[in-house]
């Protein structure tokens, strides 16, 4: 090819430059449509119908959930008390439960399910080692019967079986 002046090889080059483009746009890249990621919107539209019967409806059902996990906290809350660990602490161990439940005073005493408060014919009462059926000890660190007409569990007086 001669050309006689720059122009026209300029209009040579752009043509084919201009051919060359097109054909990148028209001839598929070789990737499927499933290849590369996509990206899709959705919008979903609820209507809102709320009624007043159904927002009382919502309303109960909400406060019976309520209610029944303050009802499942308080029976965890009842399973975990200082007065239940100290006892589990203990199980099994009668005489470190007797030396723990002396060191008691009569009102931490009564809180517990393991230890009852005695007050012997003589002498000063005492937090001792004991369950519902009364203390798990009669005599004293001597051997001696202990002698006494009741002893209180949980605040409550009961009588030496």
């Amino acid at each position: 090819m001669d050309f006689n002046d720059n122009n026209e090889f300029f209009l040579y080059i752009g043509g084919f430059s201009l051919l060359f483009f097109m054909l990148l746009l028209i001839v598929p890249s070789g990737k499927g449509e499933g290849d590369g990621p996509t990206t899709t919107k959705t919008f979903v539209i609820e209507a809102m119908t709320n009624t007043a019967a159904d927002a009382d409806l919502e309303a109960k059902k909400m406060s019976q959930l309520t209610k029944m996990n303050a009802n499942k906290e308080l029976e965890n809350m009842k399973m975990d008390t200082p007065e239940s660990s100290f006892c589990e602490v203990y199980k099994g161990k009668s005489d470190a439960l007797e030396e723990k439940c002396n060191t008691l005073t009569t009102s931490t005493c009564n809180l517990t399910s393991c230890c009852v408060f005695m007050k012997p014919k003589s002498g000063l009462g005492k937090c001792v080692a004991g369950d519902v059926r009364g203390p798990t000890y009669k005599t004293d660190s001597a051997g001696n019967l202990i002698t006494a007409d009741s002893y209180y569990y949980q605040n409550k007086q009961m009588k030496m079986m």
